[in-house]
Protein backbone atom coordinates (compact mmCIF):
# COMPACT_ATOMS: atom_id res chain seq x y z
CA UNK A 1 0.00 0.00 0.00
CA UNK A 2 2.84 2.39 0.89
CA UNK A 3 4.59 1.40 -2.34
CA UNK A 4 1.48 2.27 -4.35
CA UNK A 5 1.06 5.60 -2.54
CA UNK A 6 4.69 6.53 -3.17
CA UNK A 7 4.41 5.79 -6.88
CA UNK A 8 1.20 7.80 -7.14
CA UNK A 9 2.76 10.73 -5.25
CA UNK A 10 5.82 10.79 -7.55
CA UNK A 11 3.64 10.58 -10.64
CA UNK A 12 1.42 13.46 -9.47
CA UNK A 13 4.41 15.58 -8.40
CA UNK A 14 5.90 15.22 -11.90
CA UNK A 15 2.52 15.94 -13.49
CA UNK A 16 1.92 19.10 -11.43
CA UNK A 17 5.46 20.47 -10.96
CA UNK A 18 7.35 18.87 -13.85
CA UNK A 19 10.61 16.91 -13.68
CA UNK A 20 12.55 19.77 -12.08
CA UNK A 21 9.89 20.39 -9.46
CA UNK A 22 9.73 16.71 -8.53
CA UNK A 23 13.53 16.67 -8.20
CA UNK A 24 13.41 19.77 -5.97
CA UNK A 25 10.91 17.99 -3.71
CA UNK A 26 13.15 14.90 -3.42
CA UNK A 27 16.22 17.02 -2.62
CA UNK A 28 14.29 19.01 0.00
CA UNK A 29 13.08 15.80 1.67
CA UNK A 30 16.66 14.50 1.80
CA UNK A 31 17.89 17.75 3.32
CA UNK A 32 15.05 17.73 5.86
CA UNK A 33 16.04 14.19 6.91
CA UNK A 34 19.63 15.30 7.49
CA UNK A 35 20.34 16.33 11.05
CA UNK A 36 23.53 18.23 11.78
CA UNK A 37 25.89 16.15 13.84
CA UNK A 38 24.37 12.81 12.81
CA UNK A 39 27.05 12.18 10.21
CA UNK A 40 30.50 13.68 10.39
CA UNK A 41 32.86 14.26 7.52
CA UNK A 42 35.96 12.11 7.77
CA UNK A 43 39.04 11.92 5.61
CA UNK A 44 38.61 8.18 5.01
CA UNK A 45 37.67 8.23 1.32
CA UNK A 46 33.99 7.63 2.05
CA UNK A 47 31.17 9.77 0.71
CA UNK A 48 27.81 10.59 2.21
CA UNK A 49 24.91 8.80 0.50
CA UNK A 50 21.18 9.06 1.02
CA UNK A 51 18.88 6.19 0.11
CA UNK A 52 15.68 7.89 -0.97
CA UNK A 53 13.57 4.76 -0.61
CA UNK A 54 14.29 4.10 3.08
CA UNK A 55 15.18 7.76 3.79
CA UNK A 56 18.49 6.84 5.43
CA UNK A 57 21.97 8.27 5.23
CA UNK A 58 25.09 6.15 5.12
CA UNK A 59 28.77 6.56 4.43
CA UNK A 60 30.55 4.38 1.88
CA UNK A 61 33.11 4.57 -0.85
CA UNK A 62 31.90 5.11 -4.40
CA UNK A 63 33.41 1.72 -5.23
CA UNK A 64 31.34 0.00 -2.52
CA UNK A 65 28.11 1.54 -3.79
CA UNK A 66 28.80 0.81 -7.46
CA UNK A 67 29.88 -2.76 -6.62
CA UNK A 68 26.67 -3.27 -4.63
CA UNK A 69 24.58 -2.00 -7.53
CA UNK A 70 26.34 -4.34 -9.93
CA UNK A 71 26.09 -7.28 -7.51
CA UNK A 72 22.34 -6.85 -6.96
CA UNK A 73 21.75 -6.83 -10.72
CA UNK A 74 23.92 -9.94 -11.10
CA UNK A 75 21.88 -11.65 -8.36
CA UNK A 76 18.67 -10.62 -10.14
CA UNK A 77 20.00 -12.03 -13.39
CA UNK A 78 21.04 -15.34 -11.83
CA UNK A 79 18.18 -15.90 -9.35
CA UNK A 80 15.38 -14.09 -11.24
CA UNK A 81 14.38 -12.12 -8.12
CA UNK A 82 15.96 -10.24 -5.20
CA UNK A 83 14.60 -8.63 -2.05
CA UNK A 84 15.18 -5.00 -1.14
CA UNK A 85 17.04 -6.04 2.03
CA UNK A 86 19.61 -7.84 -0.12
CA UNK A 87 20.51 -4.47 -1.63
CA UNK A 88 20.68 -2.87 1.80
CA UNK A 89 22.98 -5.64 3.00
CA UNK A 90 25.32 -4.92 0.08
CA UNK A 91 25.25 -1.20 0.93
CA UNK A 92 26.13 -2.06 4.54
CA UNK A 93 22.76 -0.85 5.84
CA UNK A 94 20.54 -2.55 8.39
CA UNK A 95 17.52 -4.36 6.94
CA UNK A 96 14.10 -2.70 7.02
CA UNK A 97 10.90 -4.43 8.19
CA UNK A 98 9.31 -4.41 4.75
CA UNK A 99 12.53 -5.27 2.90
CA UNK A 100 11.79 -8.98 2.62
CA UNK A 101 8.32 -8.36 1.19
CA UNK A 102 9.28 -6.07 -1.66
CA UNK A 103 11.95 -6.44 -4.30
CA UNK A 104 12.49 -7.04 -7.99
CA UNK A 105 11.56 -9.84 -10.33
CA UNK A 106 13.32 -10.04 -13.68
CA UNK A 107 10.14 -11.34 -15.34
CA UNK A 108 7.93 -8.56 -13.92
CA UNK A 109 10.49 -5.90 -14.74
CA UNK A 110 10.86 -7.11 -18.31
CA UNK A 111 7.09 -7.11 -18.68
CA UNK A 112 6.81 -3.54 -17.31
CA UNK A 113 9.99 -1.90 -18.62
CA UNK A 114 11.33 -4.21 -21.34
CA UNK A 115 14.43 -4.54 -19.19
CA UNK A 116 15.28 -6.75 -16.25
CA UNK A 117 17.94 -4.41 -14.91
CA UNK A 118 17.59 -2.29 -11.77
CA UNK A 119 18.55 1.24 -12.76
CA UNK A 120 20.32 3.45 -10.23
CA UNK A 121 20.66 7.23 -10.32
CA UNK A 122 22.99 9.30 -8.19
CA UNK A 123 22.35 13.01 -7.73
CA UNK A 124 25.00 15.13 -6.09
CA UNK A 125 23.59 17.76 -3.74
CA UNK A 126 25.18 20.15 -1.30
CA UNK A 127 23.78 20.05 2.21
CA UNK A 128 23.11 23.22 4.20
CA UNK A 129 26.49 22.90 5.95
CA UNK A 130 28.34 22.53 2.64
CA UNK A 131 28.83 18.76 2.88
CA UNK A 132 28.34 16.89 -0.41
CA UNK A 133 25.83 14.08 -0.52
CA UNK A 134 24.79 11.67 -3.25
CA UNK A 135 21.08 10.89 -3.38
CA UNK A 136 20.49 7.36 -4.63
CA UNK A 137 17.25 6.41 -6.26
CA UNK A 138 16.53 3.28 -8.22
CA UNK A 139 13.90 1.34 -10.12
CA UNK A 140 11.11 0.97 -7.57
CA UNK A 141 10.82 -2.43 -5.92
CA UNK A 142 7.46 -4.16 -6.05
CA UNK A 143 5.36 -6.41 -3.85
CA UNK A 144 4.84 -10.04 -4.84
CA UNK A 145 8.19 -10.16 -6.59
CA UNK A 146 9.13 -13.76 -5.75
Amino acid sequence: MVHRSTKEYKRKAKEIYGEDGEKDIRVKIAKDDFEDGDIDEYDDGKQLFYDEYSRRYFRATNETVLSAEYAINKMLSEDCYVALNELYDLFGLEPVDYGEYIGWSSAQMFEMYWSSWINFWHEKVEMEDGMECFLIHFTEPMADFA
